[in-house]
């Protein structure tokens, strides 16, 4: 199906004269191919004419909707709002991509900050207010303090197109609210780990062959806070040996980390011991790094059903030297970072949940919304993006297209390094 042909029978009727006029951007670039006087001028003027039609009225309407008293019914508005934006940054990506292929004058530099703008994100505020609409009155005083530092679970993951996740939002708070670790209103948690690996990538490989209990160590913090890194060792089980792959951790102070790595800091736990032991032994050293924005969705007194949805997902080549433990960004080059073209969903399950899952469960499984990604990666995929001599995870194949290409890039860069697969030695 062609786009304008997508475009006329997916557009909301009332707000038709909103919409980016694609038809008549279209015809000036023909008349640009033409060579006709003034037609780039003509076009960028046009452009950003229709460009500021579309955006006053998401901003105009959004502030509306704020406004409004809160009610569940406000979802619909939210979801058509959503797929409107959606529908219009489609239309600007696309007809700028045809202006430069049509043009001496390249724009999409000058457009590319609005054409990568997340307007869904300027809903998620909304969202979190209708969520609390669900929660049940006879809950919302009980508070049980849960345990994040051991725990055993079913994991079941998913993909989200970007256009997809207000939607899928929508239909998780008519269940489970969205979940806050503390009083803070920003209901986006910024997640950023670092793991290690060896220049063989000896954990990377057994990772991707899920050889029975493998293991992979971690540095995980929250939103930018150095005060505590939480170093993890996560175990795979396979499912013959009736066991459940874990994860454990403790936390360390951003400046012992270097010592513990290099076995110069005994903390004197059996975790830390190990975890230690994992490292030297295997010269482990940080590889790469994923960063991105988590909503969590669960109940206060209960977590036993617990979504979580990572978006923003930057994928990162660590480029340490023997005296770091992380990579700052000022020291990072366009191709140190891949950027997941993907939300991520993740479905947790415990105790009778786990062969049981409630209905409305089962039918966000079965959605069209979700695209089911089963044992999906996020250290293997980073991984195997900066690194394409590796074996690579099956979803590269279903989507060749979004991740190849980028890869090649990468690593013809990284092998015009120097310092590429350089050994560190802590």
């Amino acid at each position: 199906m062609l786009f304008e042909e997508y475009l006329s029978k997916n557009i909301i009727e009332e707000w038709k004269e909103y919409y980016i006029d694609y038809k008549l951007l279209k015809n000036k670039i023909e008349s640009i191919s033409e060579q006709k006087i003034n037609s780039e001028k003509e076009f960028n003027v046009s452009l950003e004419n229709e460009w500021n039609k579309y955006i006053n009225f998401y901003n105009y309407y959004l502030i509306e909707l704020h406004d409004k008293k809160i009610e569940k019914k406000l979802i619909e508005n939210i979801i058509n709002l959503n797929f409107f934006a959606y529908t219009n940054q489609t239309s600007l990506r696309k007809i700028i991509k045809k202006h430069d292929k049509n043009s001496k004058n390249s724009i999409y530099p000058a457009w590319e900050h609005k054409i990568k703008y997340k307007t869904y994100k300027q809903m998620f505020n909304l969202l979190k207010k209708i969520s609390k609409l669900y929660e049940k009155k006879d809950e919302e005083h009980i508070i049980k303090m849960i345990d994040q530092s051991n725990f055993v679970r079913k994991s079941i993951k998913f993909w989200i197109p970007v256009d997809k996740v207000v939607n899928v939002i929508s239909n998780i708070i008519e269940h489970l609210p969205i979940y806050t670790f503390n009083d803070n209103n920003n209901i986006l948690g910024k997640i950023d780990s670092i793991y290690l690996d060896n220049t063989d990538f000896t954990c990377y490989n057994t990772r991707i062959k899920k050889e029975e209990g493998s293991k992979l160590i971690r540095l995980r913090w929250y939103d930018d806070n150095f005060t505590n890194i939480f170093v993890e060792r996560k175990v795979h089980h396979e499912n013959w040996t009736s066991a459940e792959s874990s994860k454990n951790r403790f936390q360390i102070k951003e400046n012992q980390i270097i010592d513990f790595f290099r076995g110069q800091l005994k903390l004197g736990t059996p975790l830390s011991e190990e975890i230690q032991s994992i490292i030297l032994k295997k010269k482990l050293f940080p590889i790469v790094r994923t960063s991105y924005k988590r909503i969590a969705f669960q109940k206060n007194n209960c977590n036993q059903i617990r979504i979580s949805l990572d978006t923003d997902l930057s994928m990162i080549k660590e480029k340490v030297s023997h005296l770091e433990w992380y990579s700052t960004y000022e020291s990072l080059k366009n191709e140190d970072i891949f950027r997941f073209p993907f939300a991520v969903l993740e479905i947790k399950l415990q105790n009778q949940y786990i062969e049981n899952p409630p209905e409305w469960i089962q039918k966000l499984m079965e959605s069209s919304m979700l695209i089911k990604m089963p044992k999906f990666s996020k250290f293997i995929h980073s991984t195997w993006q900066f690194n394409p001599q590796l074996n690579e995870p099956y979803w590269i194949d279903i989507y060749p297209e979004l991740f190849k290409k980028e890869q090649n890039i990468i690593y013809k860069n990284n092998f015009n390094n120097s310092n590429f697969l350089k050994k560190k030695k802590y």
